[in-house]
Order: structure tokens, then C-alpha cells, then sequence
């Protein structure tokens, strides 16, 4: 709320600005401005604040420093002819909420208006003809401009205002109540940014997604890998035994074909068959989340921005949860410098697999004895393992399973790409593909020695 004309006149009778010397000028921004006067061998500043609903002059106590950077327009003005100036007279004229200040130099003398209305305040300087000179905000439509001559309102009869109820000097209280209120305000906005920093990650991860989604559907074709397949019956008798890779003819053009060595002709394109059958079943999982993933974002495009935000806000909470979650997961041991994680049950052996391994990542687990599922991380893709680092997960392997008495046992291992989880299966079941088996000797005292690695 701005102030009404009682307050104006109040303040005015407060700070008496009559033969007070303008000796400095800040304009902080386009709205707020601040004089520092000298009168009676004693400092002081003197706010004067356009904002809209709070016009405003009063005696200020903690003035903001001078912003870096060129001067404004109005503040380079200000500068070069009002600071010096000493003020001759200060009033408000009749109850219009219009204060005349008027400002003597050596040799010439200067009126500042300092129109304190709701959505049409400025500050404007004239000569003592009325003729302006200068202005905080120029406004052509209502001829305030330079070289124009003011125009100012009749004189009206006084609208019945009251003071507001305060105590001791009302320009202290003036300045009080607008900082707390600008407090309250700047947390508003500070709440605000912090809504739309929310609301725009949130729909930057709606978009991120959809777009990932739709990029993996159309990666790989299954079709391709059928033709692949039919390819290879067609030719199966010309396939050279033992061949890595053969050039054939699929859908019109020339392309190298993988194969696995130790297979027939039948059975790498029954290898090709199902890989096409993984394809087609996993784009129709993703077709069938990014269905999902578009209800969702429309749904949530929708919604009330106070709703958005306090949805937005929930799922980076959860998502930063989830980062937490990363390190206290599953049993950890660091390894010859590389990190094993172990599954302490079915449920936290399928969530490793799920979103904490990659492909690289190896996968070792007991053969013929359920128990824990072990992975390593890869540390340097292209490097190979360790077989030290192997035996000793693979300990850990058998120790975390059913086979812990066993002194030799068999250890399955593969990359965790070649896994693939066992449809309505068991939680935490696997099929692996291309694996290899190790066979390791347990050794409790090496295996206590590894506890202490955990």
C-alpha cells in the first residue's frame, strides 16, 4: 500500500528538508532512489521508492551500494545537476500526493516533482516555468517529456484518509513495514524460481525421455535379424566350418555376417531368430512405456502449476533417494582396485542387475547351488581380467551360496549383457549366454582376508 497524503505530509514535517544540501545520488534501479543530505553538521539518506503499490519517501538506514556498471539515464542527470543543490522548500502540494522540492544553485534554481501515484509515479525536473527538463519515466502520451510544460492536476477537495497507528517517528516505521514486506516478497519469488526450476526438469525429463525412448525403438529392426536368420538356412551348406564372419546377400544388399565358430549353419540362425525375438519383445516393452510416458506428460502438462511443482519436487526427492540408495545396496568389496557388489537376497540380486551393473560388467555365480548373485565392475573397457581377481570372486561366489562347504566347486561366469532374466520366473533367476566355467579352490583363510576388504 502506498502512502495517502496525510503520511506524506507526515513524513515530510519528520525528515524537514528545507536547507538540507543534496550531496550524494544513487539510483539502485529503475524504481528506487537514494539522496544523501547534509544538514546541521548531520548525514542522512532519504529513500524515494516508485514501486507500484508502494510509493514511498522516507529517511532510510541501510542504504544498498552503488550497482557496478554505466550509470542509468536518469541517475547521470541527477548527478550532474541536482547534487550540490541546496533545498530551498519541500511540500506536498494540497492532498494530490505531488511533492515540489526546490533546489538552488549558484545561479540558477531547479524543482523536483516527486509524483508518488499508483501506476503513475516518476520524478520529474523542471525550471521554475514548469517547463521540464528531465525524467525518470518519459511519457509522451501525457506530454511528460523534455522541453514540455507540466501538466499538473486541480486542486481537489481532500479525500478523508487516516494515518496508519504506529509509534515513535513515522518514517522509521514506514521504513520498517515496506522491508519486511519486500522480505516477504523476495521469498515469494525465491519460491517461485524454485516452482519453475522444479516444473521446467521435470518436463526437460519428460521430453528427455520420450525422445530416448523413440530413439531406442528405432535402433534396431527385428525383421532385419529374421532375414539374417532365413539367409543362413538358405546357404547353410556353404557356410565354411569354423567361420567368424561370412558376406552374404540380405534384402537386396551385400553385409558381413557374425557367427559363433563352434555352430552350425542352423544353429546360428536359430541364434539370429532369437535375438530377433528379444528385439521384438523388448520394443514392445518400450513402446509400451513410452505410451506411458506421453499419457504421463500430458497429464502432468495439465495440471495446476502448484501440482506440477509439488510433483516435480516428490520425484527429485525420490530421485536423489535413489542415488543414496547406490552405495547401500548389496554387500561391496573393493578387489585388486575393482568394486564387487553382492546380492544379499533375490529382490537386491535383480535390482543390481536392473540399475547398477552395465553390460560390461562380469557376472559370476555358484553352479548348481543357488546363492548370491556377484558382479564386477569394469573398471577399463578393453582390459582383460585378472585371474587372480577371478578367484577370488569367485570364493566370494560360492561362500554366498548354498555351497559354502564345498571345498571345489564350479563358478559360472559371462559379461552381464549376455544375461537375460527368466520370463515368470523366480525373482533374481537368470539365463546366462556364452558363459564359461571356472573351478576354484575355497580357502577360509583367503576368504577371511577378503572380509576385511568389505
Amino acid at each position: 500500500m502506498s502512502l495517502n497524503w496525510k503520511e506524506i505530509n507526515l513524513i515530510l514535517e519528520e525528515v524537514n528538508l528545507p536547507q538540507s544540501r543534496v550531496e550524494k545520488v544513487i539510483q539502485y534501479d529503475f524504481l528506487n532512489f537514494y539522496f544523501r543530505l547534509y544538514k546541521n553538521k548531520t548525514t542522512f539518506w532519504l529513500q524515494i521508492s516508485l514501486e507500484s503499490g508502494a510509493t514511498r519517501l522516507h529517511l532510510c538506514s541501510n542504504v544498498p551500494r552503488q550497482r557496478a556498471g554505466k550509470p542509468l539515464r536518469f541517475q547521470e542527470y541527477l548527478q550532474s545537476h541536482i547534487q550540490g543543490s541546496l533545498i530551498r522548500s519541500a511540500f506536498q502540494l494540497a492532498s494530490d500526493r505531488i511533492i515540489r522540492i526546490q533546489l538552488d544553485q549558484e545561479y540558477k534554481s531547479l524543482l523536483m516533482w516527486i509524483k508518488l501515484w499508483a501506476g503513475n509515479q516518476n520524478i520529474i525536473i523542471s525550471n521554475t516555468e514548469n517547463y521540464i527538463l528531465e525524467a525518470a519515466f518519459r511519457r509522451p502520451a501525457q506530454s511528460i517529456r523534455k522541453g514540455e510544460h507540466l501538466p499538473l492536476p486541480r486542486v481537489s477537495s481532500p479525500p478523508n484518509f487516516t494515518i496508519r497507528p504506529h509509534q515513535g517517528s513515522f518514517s522509521q516505521y514506514i521504513e520498517k513495514y515496506y522491508a519486511e514486506k519486500q522480505k516477504k516478497t523476495r521469498k515469494t519469488d525465491t519460491h517461485r524460481q524454485e516452482m519453475e526450476k522444479f516444473i521446467a526438469r521435470k518436463m526437460h525429463f519428460y521430453q528427455k525421455s520420450i525422445a530416448s525412448l523413440q530413439r531406442e525403438i528405432q535402433i534396431q529392426d527385428p525383421q532385419h535379424y529374421i532375414q539374417i536368420g532365413k539367409t543362413l538356412l538358405n546357404i547353410q551348406s556353404s557356410i565354411p566350418i569354423q567361420a567368424k564372419q561370412i558376406t552374404a546377400s540380405v534384402e537386396g544388399r551385400e553385409i558381413r555376417i557374425n557367427l559363433t565358430p563352434q555352430k552350425t549353419g542352423i544353429q546360428n540362425a536359430q541364434d539370429y531368430f532369437i535375438k530377433s525375438k528379444c528385439i521384438r519383445s523388448k520394443q514392445l516393452a518400450l513402446q509400451s512405456r513410452l505410451k506411458a510416458m506421453i499419457e504421463e506428460y500430458h497429464l502432468f502438462k495439465n495440471l495446476p502449476e502448484n501440482q506440477q511443482y509439488i510433483l516435480s519436487k516428490k520425484a527429485f526427492s525420490s530421485k536423489n533417494e535413489k542415488q543414496k540408495k547406490l552405495f547401500t545396496i548389496g554387500r561391496r568389496y573393493i578387489l585388486r582396485g575393482h568394486v564387487v557388489i553382492i546380492g544379499k537376497n533375490a529382490k537386491e540380486n535383480d535390482e543390481i542387475l536392473r540399475h547398477h551393473v552395465k553390460g560390461n560388467d562380469l557376472w559370476l555365480h555358484a553352479r548348481d547351488f543357488p546363492g548370491s548373485h556377484v558382479f564386477i565392475k569394469k573398471e577399463k573397457k578393453g582390459t582383460p581380467w585378472p585371474q587372480e581377481l577371478l578367484n577370488e570372486a569367485a570364493m566370494l561366489a560360492v561362500y554366498y551360496s548354498k555351497g559354502r562347504a564345498q571345498h571345489i566347486a564350479e563358478v559360472y561366469t559371462t559379461e552381464v549383457k549376455n544375461l537375460r532374466r527368466a520370463r515368470h520366473g523366480i525373482l533374481g533367476t537368470v539365463i546366462p549366454l556364452r558363459e564359461k566355467n571356472i573351478s576354484v579352490r575355497i580357502d577360509p583363510r583367503k576368504i577371511s582376508k577378503l572380509f576385511q576388504q568389505q
